[in-house]
């Protein structure tokens, strides 16, 4: 039989992967001398939003912590509230650039492609529409053959 600590271990083991997993799947993405190992610590140990500065709990409520991350790049930005990790989400009224799965980023002048194909995402930043419109046609047509 199992000691009780050592049942404890595995339940946040399997938080910790269970954690990482879905950060993973919702898109975020390491920056260079980033691990998950890195970030799940600073959102385990975080006691206070950092922009609001109530003080965090488990679970999913207002209070609840979240990952707050770049939907354009992936990076992680901070670890923030329920209540204002919404309120930082800007759903854009519409696309400037015109062309699903490619927007404009202002802040880093740039165009980004985004697509999830088969469970992937796949991102790239380029300096023009035209550039980003050329690797659009490139790119999906080696999914459609």
């Amino acid at each position: 039989m199992k000691s009780f600590l050592t049942l404890i271990l595995m339940e946040k083991n399997y938080h910790k992967y269970n954690t990482i997993s879905n950060w993973k799947r919702r898109g975020v993405v390491l920056r260079e001398n980033e691990t998950y190992d890195m970030l799940y610590e600073k959102w385990h140990t975080t006691t206070n939003c950092e922009k609001c500065k109530v003080e965090l709990c488990f679970g999913t409520g207002s209070k609840g912590r979240c990952l707050d991350h770049c939907h354009d790049t992936g990076y992680f930005r901070n670890i923030l509230c329920h209540s204002c990790n919404i309120q930082r989400q800007v759903i854009p009224k519409n696309n400037i650039s015109g062309i699903a799965n490619i927007s404009y980023n202002k802040s880093m002048d740039r165009y980004i492609y985004k697509k999830i194909i088969n469970g992937e995402r796949h991102t790239k930043c380029f300096k023009t529409l035209e550039e980003a419109k050329e690797y659009k046609k490139s790119y999906e047509l080696k999914y459609i053959s």
